[in-house]
């Protein structure tokens, strides 16, 4: 399936607290993984977002979000909402265009992988294509954690979503995308490698996913499009087309 954000195209997956919440605040631990292929990576533009910055309110940022950007460098880069006016946004140099690669970003506030570094957790891991390519604690204090999204918005791709549910017309994506899965837990490198070379394998019936979708195969109705699970679906909006991914 391809997806021209920069047209106005997205995938919304409606709104549900369990695509940014995964358990105490402080003590979070998620993974997204999915394929994506990029037309281009100029500017600065959404992937899969959670995440919402609302200016009517000092700022407040929660959610999260796999974003990229270009200035100073092209960059593949989490963002996280942290309370008012506060981020944690590591990225590491990404160009790739025109090609399927596989992202994942692995999150534990208490420690991925158990790992701390000066004395303090290692709160993300980042990998490409099975690799790691960033490892790193945060920024903030312990006083600021991730802060999930209680708004009423949707989890989107290709787009992002502002604090009242409109979507950033600036921030749109061009690409295609297969096989998004969303676990709650921070998932190994070693697992991040087998979900990369077998994700057909997910069923939907693991006890810590989330949300999966394959996006493989055309709907049956693009205004309802079951996940794996079968707890939810996601509609496509705006400039796509369903193409033969290889």
């Amino acid at each position: 399936m391809q997806v021209n954000g920069k047209n106005g195209g997205y995938i919304d997956f409606g709104v549900h607290p369990e695509y940014s919440t995964f358990g105490e605040a402080g003590k979070q631990a998620f993974t997204v993984e999915f394929w994506v292929k990029l037309k281009d990576v100029e500017g600065f533009f959404y992937l899969i977002s959670t995440f919402t910055d609302d200016e009517r309110n000092d700022h407040e940022r929660k959610g999260w979000c796999v974003n990229s950007y270009n200035y100073g460098g092209n960059n593949m880069r989490m963002t996280y909402g942290m309370g008012f006016n506060d981020l944690m946004e590591p990225a590491f140099g990404f160009t790739t265009v025109n090609e399927w690669v596989h992202l994942a970003v692995v999150t534990d506030e208490t420690g991925v992988d158990g790992e701390t570094s000066g004395g303090r957790p290692i709160m993300t891991k980042m990998y490409l294509n099975g690799e790691l390519k960033l490892s790193t604690t945060s920024h903030q204090d312990a006083s600021k954690p991730y802060a999930a999204n209680s708004n009423n918005v949707p989890m989107v791709a290709f787009t992002g979503m502002s604090a009242t549910g409109s979507r950033i017309e600036d921030k749109g994506a061009n690409g295609s995308m297969k096989h998004l899965h969303i676990w709650n837990g921070a998932k190994t490198q070693d697992e991040i490698r087998q979900l990369m070379e077998y994700p057909e394998k997910v069923t939907g019936t693991e006890s810590d996913l989330v949300c999966g979708w394959s996006f493989a195969k055309m709907a049956l109705d693009d205004q309802d499009i079951k996940d794996l699970t079968g707890k939810y679906t996601a509609r496509l909006v705006g400039d796509y087309s369903w193409i033969e991914l290889e």
